[in-house]
């Protein structure tokens, strides 16, 4: 349902990292239609977004756009995408071992990178979490970063992470392999 799009991530014991841009531009561009249907892919088929706001005693006041503005601002919102990543998780595992509460104490830090070698370098350092954690000897052994997922699973992964293009390398496959040797 966001228009970001996510070129490292890292999920460990106690923290995760993820290196991701938001598209802005592209979620102002989209007819009311595209938000709404991106909005299902996040929250179900059957999902439709709130038409406005909610006060504390549970009275809507509806937007005069149908919530339509609110989509346009949501989508490359980094911010939100965390928030509602940890709430999700949240909610899954708690419900998993009928447990209570927050499994992450602090809110997430947020970090301007640069385009271009910031951005390999950011992403190196994430994917390279789990073998410096001492959990593997290759970042790609590792079942939880973007690096594992790209060498395991190529054509789904594709979907979700899109690989920096700092490589002199132009397709995605070659890009892989260009960036794996990198890292």
């Amino acid at each position: 349902g966001f228009f970001v799009d996510i070129h490292a991530f890292a999920i460990m014991s106690n923290h995760f990292h993820i290196l991701a841009t938001g598209l802005e531009l592209d979620a102002k561009k989209s007819s009311p239609e595209e938000l709404k249907e991106r909005y299902r892919r996040m929250y179900g088929k059957n999902a439709e977004p709130p038409e406005g706001v909610y006060t504390g005693n549970g009275t809507l006041i509806p937007d005069a756009d149908g919530g339509i503005a609110r989509l346009r601002e949501r989508p490359g919102n980094i911010s939100r995408l965390v928030q509602e990543l940890k709430q999700g998780f949240s909610r899954w595992y708690n419900k998993k071992h009928d447990r209570k509460g927050y499994l992450w104490r602090d809110r997430y830090t947020g970090v301007i990178v640069s385009k271009g070698d910031a951005q390999l370098a950011c992403s190196t350092y994430i994917d390279l979490n789990p073998v410096r954690a001492g959990i593997v000897k290759c970042p790609e052994d590792y079942r939880w970063c973007s690096l594992g997922l790209m060498a395991r699973k190529p054509e789904p992964s594709r979907r979700l992470i899109k690989l920096i293009p700092v490589s002199p390398v132009s397709d995605e496959k070659n890009r892989f392999q260009w960036y794996r040797e990198f890292v």
